[in-house]
């Protein structure tokens, strides 16, 4: 609403109450995972602006994994799942019974709605260097670990990591499954989640798979910060 030297008449605002949740996560590994150390903090997946998401502040969940959200916002979010271990990722987001890690959290209005989160602490992990067009080691460059297109809607399939100044890099946590490898020179944070940036790209990664508890050796070439700009 832009309202600029004059007065608004006839302006009807309805509030609603949002929905309730109640929540459980639940560990399905057998490494320890401290419950009671997550936070849970929601993002906007549609119009509605983020500060109305994050208004909700970080949720806590207590040692048994329960957890209670009142007046969550009738809209689409996405949930982020902070203080895993560095080995863990979350494996699935059911509603009401119903996987939603890909496609989003969609809430009504005056609900009680159940959620189920499932973690896992037997992540795989990828190690490696990247080495530049002289072939020798990229320090500070951005890695980043992208999911195959059906995931690419879920923030959490992704992770990214700066190399160090021997151009090593270490990525933990990943859910087994397949995924693509890119190493920048200089990119923009998060750039790599767009699918217009990500489509000039697309044959200059490293195809990997991980598995449970499983670790990859590999090797990338750098994207050089003249490719970004063209």
């Amino acid at each position: 609403m832009d309202v600029r030297n004059s007065d608004v008449d006839g302006v009807q605002l309805t509030i609603q109450k949002g929905s309730d949740v109640r929540g459980q996560v639940t560990n399905q590994s057998a490494t320890p995972i401290a419950l009671d150390k997550l936070r849970l903090n929601f993002r906007s997946q549609d119009s509605i602006p983020d500060s109305f998401a994050t208004i909700m502040g970080a949720i806590p969940v207590d040692a048994s994994g329960s957890f209670f959200i009142p007046d969550v916002l009738a809209a689409r979010l996405s949930l982020q799942v902070s203080g895993l271990p560095d080995t863990a990722y979350v494996a699935d987001i059911r509603l009401g019974g119903v996987s939603v890690i890909d496609s989003g959290l969609s809430f009504d209005s005056q609900s009680t709605t159940s959620m189920e989160i499932l973690v896992n602490g037997n992540g795989g992990a990828v190690e490696g260097m990247v080495l530049n067009s002289d072939r020798k080691p990229a320090a500070n460059a951005t890695v980043a670990l992208v999911p195959p297109d059906i995931h690419r809607q879920n923030p959490m399939m992704f992770k990214n990591v700066q190399t160090d100044e021997m151009g090593h890099f270490l990525i933990k946590g990943i859910a087994p499954g397949d995924y693509t490898l890119y190493a920048w020179e200089n990119v923009f944070p998060s750039a790599w989640m767009n699918s217009e940036f990500f489509a000039k790209y697309q044959s200059r990664g490293r195809a990997i798979r991980s598995t449970a508890s499983g670790r990859v050796d590999t090797q990338l070439d750098l994207i050089p910060d003249e490719t970004i700009h063209r």
